[in-house]
């Protein structure tokens, strides 16, 4: 027993001499004898300005300033504190409910603040978050009243729950692409944000219309009006009861960056303002459930090229949208994606479709015109356009190809078919021959986007191809249709002269001297050229910029090379025995 109770002796002397609470110019440290490190904890003089260094000397030892703890200026009177970039975390509640606090500087080396570090700042104008900090714990920064500025640099992953929650003053807001979760409610009744910029690249799905971070969703309990770190009772400001209404009334714009590849889940759900116009970027590769289901003041989505997978009910409920034209690389339309679409009357589906999920389209009672490129009719379930009485009152227009595959198609069949009269989908392969005397090209024509088509160039007696237009070489050539294409192939004389069976064009020029090639060569042929100049000048070099002379070539391509030269210069030396008799006169021509 003796010894156990001199082990817990030493133990506390121990943890006492490594830690020690010290008052260093007016702000109190806790110092870390071990690895020379402070932490700035509470004191009661805290008030004013208040500047943290990145380092403080105490009995001639220097520590680096690595922490604010928690509580540490709870509730006190001060107006501005600085944070140097030694610092790492914000502990939580560090500036709890400091309603004085105006301006605050993060240093670049934060990479945590902390649960309800700046909850109550209600003083507080701006704030810019840096790039150094990863995570921004729930209630960080809520209820702070008048903050009117906030900038989330690069490098932001995590935003927890109701961050920025009651922060009316916030009119836009831009998420940085580096984000990948976020809390509940992060922005929870942020009523002013009118603009939203979303560059996050893959931000996981949020899993109700609850946690979506624009949502004015509010739930009395543990998670918003309490404090686990400091146990203090907290309820935002105006709030004495929970709202149990979901929905945005007030963001009129969001704007999604280019490199953004996912569309959470119940991001936009029930933007119910006047969010009008939406553009999908080309990189966005999925649009999640729900994503902006209920916006039903939206009347135009442009929809980008990349996009594969439009999740269940992702626009249902947006009774304003007039018309869908769906990229060729979308293949799965998932359960009510354009459910309740009640102003929907012009459809377009891209040739990539192949699976249109139950009742997708129920309720788009006004859709008249349906244009279809797939060439193999989707298998879908009559309850895919569930609630439209009539099938027969819809235009669809298929590919000519595909009409008769939809004529008996289930669920096709039943609506006015027809056939594209401006079949865009068709394009044009023109090919053609430099010269007809020497060789003919296969084939021309019409063809659908997107396939693959075989071209040839074939050479007749005493001639051989060469390449085509665009400088490709290869016979027989594949080609992807993409849209209208125009080749044309060139032939030159004499056999193939190589087991490639190109030959190419060797041109060699030159004023005021003589070459002694110049021809058509074999590929792979060695090749030596020599510029012999004129009297007076001397060779400087090839137009490539070689100096060689003689120079050897191997050819593999057609060349066109000129010699380029220079005067000689001459010195002459006057040696007139008398400059009274005579001089000899220099003439430079």
């Amino acid at each position: 027993m003796k010894k156990i109770y001199l082990s817990l002796f030493l133990s506390i002397l121990w943890t006492s001499t490594l830690f020690a609470a010290t008052e260093i110019d007016g702000i109190n440290y806790e110092l870390n004898t071990s690895d020379r490190t402070a932490t700035v904890v509470s004191s009661n003089s805290y008030s004013g300005a208040i500047v943290i260094p990145e380092t403080v000397v105490n009995n001639n030892r220097n520590y680096a300033v690595v922490a604010i703890a928690n509580q540490a200026f709870y509730g006190k009177s001060i107006t501005s504190v600085v944070i140097p970039s030694s610092v790492t975390i914000i502990a939580a509640s560090a500036f709890y409910k400091c309603t004085s606090l105006n301006s605050v500087t993060i240093g670049e080396g934060v990479q945590t603040i902390g649960e309800s570090a700046f909850l109550g700042c209600s003083a507080l104008l701006s704030i810019s978050v840096p790039g150094s900090v990863s995570r921004i714990e729930k209630l960080a920064f809520g209820d702070c009243v008048v903050l009117a500025d906030v900038t989330l640099n690069e490098g932001i992953t995590y935003i927890g729950d109701a961050a920025f929650g009651y922060c009316p003053k916030l009119t836009s807001i831009t998420i940085p692409s580096t984000i990948t979760s976020m809390g509940m409610a992060v922005f929870y009744n942020c009523q002013y944000i009118k603009s939203i910029v979303w560059n996050a690249k893959k931000c996981v799905d949020f899993n109700s219309e609850t946690e979506s971070p624009f949502s004015r969703y509010y739930t009395k309990g543990s998670s918003y009006n309490y404090c686990s770190a400091t146990n203090y009772d907290y309820t935002f400001n105006g709030s004495s009861s929970g709202y149990t209404q979901t929905g945005n009334y007030w963001t009129t714009s969001i704007t999604f960056g280019d490199e953004v590849e996912h569309i959470p889940a119940y991001l936009c759900y029930q933007f119910q303002g006047e969010l009008r116009n939406i553009t999908i970027p080309d990189n966005v590769k999925t649009i999640g459930s729900y994503a902006f289901y209920g916006c039903n003041q939206l009347v135009s989505v442009k929809f980008g090229s990349g996009l594969t997978e439009i999740g269940k009910s992702a626009f249902g409920g947006c009774s304003k949208l007039a018309s869908v034209k769906l990229q060729d690389n979308v293949s799965t339309i998932e359960t009510y994606a354009f459910s309740g679409c009640s102003a929907l009357n012009s459809l377009t589906l891209g040739k990539g479709v192949k699976t249109i999920g139950s009742y997708a389209f129920k309720n788009c009672t006004n859709l008249i015109t349906l244009n279809n490129y797939t060439v193999e009719p989707p298998v879908i379930e009559s309850s895919v356009f569930n609630g439209i009485s009539d099938l027969m009152a819809i235009d669809l227009f298929v590919r000519e190809k595909a009409f008769n595959d939809y004529k008996s198609a289930a669920v096709w069949k039943n609506m006015h078919l027809d056939t594209f009269a401006d079949d865009t989908r068709v394009f044009s392969l023109t090919l053609s021959s430099a010269d007809n005397t020497q060789g003919a090209t296969s084939p021309s024509g019409k063809y659908d986007e997107g396939d693959d088509i075989v071209i040839s160039a074939l050479a007749k007696d005493g001639y051989h191809f060469t390449k085509w237009n665009d400088g490709n070489r290869d016979n027989p050539r594949l080609i992807k249709l993409t849209g209208d294409l125009t080749y044309t192939a060139y032939f030159a004389a004499g056999s193939e002269g190589s087991s490639s069976g190109n030959a190419y064009a060797v041109n060699i020029n030159g004023e005021n001297c003589s070459l002694n090639i110049s021809g058509q060569y074999p590929e792979g042929s060695i090749v030596t050229m020599e510029a012999v100049p004129d009297e007076c000048l001397e060779f400087q070099q090839w137009s490539d910029g070689n100096k060689d002379n003689p120079r050897t070539i191997t050819v593999n391509d057609d060349t066109d090379l000129t010699a380029e030269f220079n005067k000689v210069r001459y010195t002459i030396t006057d040696t007139s025995a008398s400059n009274a008799k005579g001089h000899v006169e220099v003439i430079d021509e």
